[in-house]
């Protein structure tokens, strides 16, 4: 309508995705604001949808000398995905994660991770992301991610196991 102001689509993605982290992420290890231990990495939407975020890859999350370890590069991707599904106002948790290691991740040198939607259903998500240096692609993941109803959020105080 004329007049009327229109938030580009990106804009929109982010405000969906910062309302997720707030309200349902707060804690978590890797982007949690509220998290006093956690990475705070901050994943940016991207012009085409996906998502993208700068990892520092610190000595400190090292495995074998001079490598990033291959759980924090896991964490990282799925993370990616998780956020590429808060951009795109779907809230769900990961089912299954397929990680690929192509090439050693170097500590020191900052990583590019980056996440998109492959395919999706009503109550099924396909995500992939990959982890890059110097724009050459380290790892790749794939995960399987559920939509959360109120039978698959577990209440306080619920044992861990059905």
């Amino acid at each position: 309508m004329a007049g009327e102001k229109t938030e580009p689509a990106a804009e929109v993605m982010r405000q969906h995705m910062e309302q997720s982290e707030e309200s349902r992420h707060s804690r978590c290890i890797v982007c949690g604001r509220r998290n006093g231990q956690g990475l705070h990495v901050k994943f940016l939407v991207q012009p085409d949808g996906c998502v993208e975020a700068t990892f520092p890859c610190d000595d400190v999350f090292q495995g074998f000398r001079g490598r990033l370890h291959g759980g924090v590069i896991a964490m990282l991707l799925d993370a990616a995905m998780t956020h590429c599904m808060f951009a795109h106002r779907m809230d769900g948790m990961t089912g299954e994660l397929n990680v690929r290691y192509y090439h050693p991740v170097d500590t020191e040198e900052p990583a590019r991770i980056r996440a998109w939607i492959d395919q999706s259903t009503h109550w099924l998500h396909l995500l992939r992301a990959e982890l890059a240096q110097h724009d050459v692609v380290k790892a790749v993941a794939s995960g399987k991610f559920i939509v959360n109803s109120p039978s698959t959020v577990q209440k306080k105080g619920q044992a861990d196991r059905p």
